[in-house]
């Protein structure tokens, strides 16, 4: 999208898009269309993914994530790891230095030669609470029945918060750039047959 800054009636800088502000109102927009066209939700507990990998990595770290990520899994599957705190050992213990342990990743210490920053792993498995563990299928499996169940709750709470930041934002435009001849009237605030 090509969006002019400039407010057409006034000439003043207009910014219709600005990240810590706006960005809240998208998500909520994604949300309630996601649900309205029955779409993918990457929100349900059910499409967590073991392993992330940024698609921006460079090659080299990207392979190695790759590789680190398969060692892993065959641990877990083998019985080797049962929860972070064993995967955390069984890295120490193959020679893979962690640097720092946070809620949803694990840092390890970058293995190629000049390099400064740590490689982030991230997923599932890397979090704090993961198990490998039935309890812990089952505790997932919950979470997604929970998830799912509070669906139309949770559309009709995204709704009414969308509509009222787009009432706040309208009415903040209405102020910083008031027209000539622009009455602010319900007539010209209510939203047009067509949506816009």
């Amino acid at each position: 999208f090509v969006i002019p800054n400039v407010e057409l009636s006034t000439g003043k800088r207009l910014q219709p898009f600005y990240a810590p502000v706006d960005l809240d109102r998208v998500d909520l927009f994604k949300q309630i269309t996601n649900t309205e066209h029955s779409l993918y939700d990457p929100d349900d507990p059910e499409h967590r993914q073991l392993f992330l990998n940024k698609k921006n990595l460079p090659k080299d770290i990207k392979d190695f994530k790759e590789q680190l990520h398969q060692r892993v899994y065959r641990a877990v599957s083998n019985g080797e790891v049962a929860d972070r705190q064993e995967l955390v050992q069984w890295l120490e213990s193959n020679q893979i230095n962690v640097t720092r342990q946070v809620k949803n990743s694990i840092s390890i210490e970058n293995p190629y030669e000049g390099a400064k920053r740590p490689i982030r792993l991230e997923g599932e498995i890397y979090e704090q609470g993961f198990r490998a563990t039935g309890e812990y299928r089952q505790e997932v499996q919950q979470r997604i029945e929970e998830y799912r169940g509070t669906t139309s709750e949770r559309y009709r709470t995204n709704v009414t918060d969308y509509q009222r930041q787009l009432e706040h934002k309208s009415q903040y435009h209405c102020d910083r750039y008031p027209t000539v001849g622009r009455e602010n009237s319900p007539e010209h605030s209510k939203q047009r047959p067509d949506g816009r």
